[in-house]
């Protein structure tokens, strides 16, 4: 911020990517790095990742602002995307969440859901994936084990976004019912609510330092 503005940069998208309908972006950086601008740790070779609605995913240089590749993930909409310095996931409408690495030539980890997955969140440690669905359920993906969990229903409507706390203790999800909802990961209760009637948040997260 500077003077109350926040400056930005275009990308030109060319032939390329234009006529898709842009969703989410993630950096390819280290979650649990310093809390510093980000700009300041990343390098030339690293990118940005945007995901479409048409179930593909731009890659762009964060350095040149130039689009490198676009690639063709999902055969569906691809509502949520997380990465970190070594992976990428991403959450589509085709009901499943796949984990790819950063080139994202052939995704290496999946999971199928009975509903679309519409939010998908990388912890710090990088050892799990959190991801939310259309049926309000909520499941763990634990890379190491090669495991999937469901956590169970947790909202009365569509979770629209969710995220995992900086210890990777806590989960938090936020749904069309006007709730957001903490958890504990361990025993799946329930450690505080939010109401936000009369509106629908669709995007959260948890603040680098603390612990909510």
């Amino acid at each position: 911020m500077h003077d109350q503005h926040l400056p930005g940069s275009c990308v030109a998208l060319g032939h390329m990517a234009r006529g898709l309908h842009f969703t989410d972006l993630a950096f390819e950086a280290q979650k649990c790095a310093p809390n510093n601008f980000l700009g300041e740790r990343l390098q030339r070779h690293h990118r940005v990742f945007v995901s479409s609605l048409e179930g593909k995913v731009v890659q762009l240089s964060y350095a040149t602002r130039e689009i490198k590749a676009v690639c063709n993930l999902h055969n569906g909409p691809i509502y949520s995307i997380s990465a970190n310095e070594g992976f990428v996931a991403t959450a589509s409408g085709d009901t499943m969440i796949r984990v790819w690495p950063l080139d994202l030539q052939t995704f290496y980890l999946h999971a199928e859901h009975t509903s679309e997955v519409i939010g998908v969140d990388i912890s710090v440690d990088g050892c799990k994936v959190l991801c939310s669905t259309t049926s309000g359920s909520i499941g763990i993906l634990d890379l190491e084990k090669r495991d999937y969990e469901t956590i169970g229903l947790c909202h009365h409507d569509e979770i629209t976004a969710c995220a995992l706390s900086e210890d990777g203790k806590e989960i938090a999800t936020v749904s069309r019912d006007s709730l957001v909802k903490c958890w504990d990961v361990e025993t799946l209760i329930q450690n505080a609510e939010f109401s936000v009637e009369g509106d629908v948040g669709i995007s959260l997260c948890y603040h680098p330092s603390v612990d909510a």
